[in-house]
């Protein structure tokens, strides 16, 4: 177990190892997810969400969806 943790600590979690582009995309997306709620709230705005989307959820074994504060 000691000898395991260490590898796939080094092969799964470091920026090294993992997509640049994909990487790049998520933080774009972040960020444009970020403007559009702050829009929406500037403007006190709502949006609707189409039946069948993939929702955040609270934790990866939760049915429960994450809530934004």
């Amino acid at each position: 177990l000691t000898a395991e943790i260490p590898k796939i600590v080094n092969s799964s979690l470091f920026y090294h190892v993992l997509d640049e582009e994909e990487i790049k995309r998520h933080i774009e997306l972040c960020e444009d997810q970020d403007y559009i709620r702050s829009i929406l709230k500037e403007n006190k705005l709502v949006s609707f969400i189409k039946n069948g989307s993939i929702l955040p959820r609270r934790s990866g074994v939760s049915d429960s969806p994450y809530f934004y504060r």
